[in-house]
């Protein structure tokens, strides 16, 4: 058992934890998720995207399956939080903020050995 591997696998099953039940909860209830979109300007479009992407990326980041490219995507979707969060003050971004670190590291680390894998 390897430190680096078991941290990985931590970091992806806490920080993609998250990420789906936050995307689990805008999901299970849309019409108030576009409400909260709509309210900071964007489209409903792109509350479906987030919405969809923070479950399935979030799923795809605890098994460890494309864990790189859904860490990728996942840190585009909290670049844009932090970016409409960021007239909140540190209240509002420090979450968003966090994640994105969380998931940088993640991208540096890579996904470790602990992953959902088909096959050789």
């Amino acid at each position: 058992m390897n430190k680096k591997d078991i941290l990985s696998l931590l970091a992806r099953v806490i920080i993609g934890g998250i990420f789906a039940y936050a995307g689990w909860i805008k999901v299970a209830d849309m019409a108030t998720t576009i409400g909260f979109f709509t309210q900071m300007g964007l489209s409903d479009i792109i509350a479906y995207a987030v919405s969809y992407g923070e479950l399935v990326l979030g799923v795809l980041l605890i098994l460890g399956f494309y864990a790189e490219v859904a860490a990728l995507g996942l840190a585009v979707i909290m670049g844009g939080a932090v970016y409409f969060t960021w007239g909140m003050g540190f209240a509002g971004y420090s979450s968003p903020l966090g994640l994105l670190g969380g998931l940088f590291a993640i991208l540096a680390a890579g996904a470790g050995s602990y992953t959902v894998r088909f096959g050789r």
